[in-house]
């Protein structure tokens, strides 16, 4: 089953959830990078996207995670399953 995984990142820093832009993330588990059945992130253009990156872009521009299987995105970024930012998409 495929998940479903967006970067929202917002318009107006006044209002983030209001019509944010959104880049859908790949969770791939045939990649060089992936250890222990983890999988990886990867952006449109295929480079990695790692729990740092999404931490800076988080604090930095408030962007969010919404994902179909949380928890399978947190541990391929490798950040706690319960990490501010990361939202299950059926919520």
């Amino acid at each position: 089953m495929a998940s479903s995984l967006y970067l929202l990142i917002p318009r107006s820093p006044t209002n983030p959830r209001r019509d944010p832009y959104r880049i859908r993330l790949r969770l791939v588990y045939d990649h060089s990078l992936s250890r222990y059945g983890m999988g990886v992130l990867l952006w449109p253009d295929q480079i990695p996207f790692d729990g740092a990156t999404f931490r800076r872009l988080r604090d930095g521009a408030g962007c969010m995670l919404v994902a179909s299987d949380p928890v399978a995105a947190c541990r391929a970024m490798g950040i706690p399953e319960n990490e501010p930012g990361v939202y299950d998409a059926a919520t």
